[in-house]
């Protein structure tokens, strides 16, 4: 999946240190295999919003859904707005990060503090 492996997360993932980490390993798998426990979790959500959807509930956005699923998960789940989205971008200059090259046949990326 290229949307993972794009020039923003690869600099965002070196700054890692700045939200406490001492080391970080970011694996990727083959692209729509599902594995993984972030894949599982996925799911969880997707079939709880498609309950939502079947029962009635309008769900018109991201806002509507997060609102809707915080009443019926123990998931514990942050809503990413666009202003969020931006103001990362801004406090570590993401437009300016340079592209990795060889990022698609990249399948594991760390970090360590040292």
């Amino acid at each position: 999946m290229t949307q993972y492996r794009n020039r923003r997360n690869f600099g965002l993932f070196s700054q890692i240190e700045y939200y406490g980490f001492k080391a970080a390993t970011w694996n990727y798998n083959e692209s729509v295999h599902g594995i993984g426990a972030a894949d599982g979790i996925g799911g969880s959500i997707k079939r709880a919003a498609d309950r939502l959807a079947v029962t009635g509930n309008d769900i018109t956005d991201a806002d509507s859904l997060y609102k809707l699923l915080m009443g019926i998960t123990s998931t514990r789940l942050s809503l990413v707005t666009e202003d969020n989205v931006k103001e990362i971008d801004q406090e570590f200059e993401t437009s300016k990060i340079k592209p990795v090259k060889g990022t698609m046949n990249l399948h594991q990326v760390t970090w360590e503090k040292k």
